[in-house]
């Protein structure tokens, strides 16, 4: 299982952020597997995927002080679809957005 962090150290704040391991766990005859569902699989030894992406994206911005593609407003509506979806599956119903 892997560990993705970024970490930014500015002089006034400082950002953490992590992304947790797997959570997916299979047991077949030959043991326990622990197949990778992260968004950030290793690729000849190197971290890829869309997490690496993301991170490569974000820091080119704050490097060249330009606007991230995805605009927070926008990443706010990602978010909330992506608990409302997971709310809708809790409870069984339809979720109404936006939510309160």
């Amino acid at each position: 299982m892997g560990d993705c962090r970024l970490e930014l150290i500015g002089s006034k704040s400082a950002i953490n952020l992590e992304y947790p391991p797997t959570s997916l766990r299979l047991l077949d005859p030959d043991g326990w597997k622990f197949p990778d569902t992260t968004m950030a699989p290793l690729l000849h030894g190197s971290l890829a995927g869309a997490f690496r992406e993301q991170i490569v994206h974000f820091l080119r911005c704050v490097e060249n002080g330009t606007a991230p593609l995805v605009r927070p407003a926008e990443a706010r509506q990602a978010m909330e679809l992506a608990i409302a979806a997971e709310l809708s599956v809790e409870r069984g119903e339809t979720v109404e957005l936006p939510l309160t």
